[in-house]
């Protein structure tokens, strides 16, 4: 009878040899277990929240004293203090107004400008200007003279034309002060005589 074991001896015997474990170490460790459960508990903010007598789940900030240093990319704005302006599609209108603006001490003879180095801008903005109903009969500008586009303004001016006419004029009788029909027409003065 001693050889023989009932099925649950067996088993034990086979747990015990492949688990590497004896009751010894059973014992010992349940002894560390019961030792461990005796000792004060450290709870954290986030399980005294939830042991709470509400036992409302909020959001706590965390802080983290890592910082991660994002890197920057070029962004297409000139920045908060410029209240986030961003940088226009050049399209050929505007290009064409800019290339005016930098041209404009050619518009106007009597207006002199200080700066002759200007360069487009790399963040800028296109608007409408809306006058108020104070400058209805002081500086309105009327329907006839105003335009999409700085261009279209410019052509619509009046003073602005009389202007270029004349230049254009004195231009062309100056380049063609030289040529054959000039020639013909001085010789044709001096035959009278």
């Amino acid at each position: 009878m001693s050889q023989e074991k009932s099925l649950d001896d067996l088993f034990l015997e086979l747990r015990q040899a492949t688990s590497g474990e004896t009751t010894e170490e059973k014992d010992e460790f349940r002894k560390i277990q019961n030792q461990l459960s005796k000792l004060p508990k450290l709870q954290s903010a986030l399980e005294q929240q939830e042991e709470g007598p509400t036992k409302t789940r909020d959001i706590t900030k965390i802080n983290d004293p890592i910082v991660i240093k994002h890197t920057k990319k070029e962004d297409d704005s000139a920045g908060a203090n410029w209240f986030g302006l961003s940088r226009p599609e050049l399209t050929p209108q505007i290009k064409r107004d800019l290339a005016i603006i930098q041209q404009r001490s050619a518009l106007d003879p009597k207006r002199h400008y200080k700066k002759e180095k200007w360069q487009i801008p790399k963040y800028f903005a296109t608007g409408t200007i809306i006058q108020g109903n104070t400058e209805f009969y002081s500086s309105r500008m009327s329907r006839r003279s105003r335009g999409q586009t700085l261009a279209e303004e410019i052509l619509n001016d009046g003073d602005a034309n009389k202007f270029f006419k004349r230049k254009y004029a004195e231009i062309q009788q100056q380049k063609t002060s030289g040529r054959k029909a000039h020639y013909k027409a001085v010789k044709e003065r001096r035959k009278r005589y």
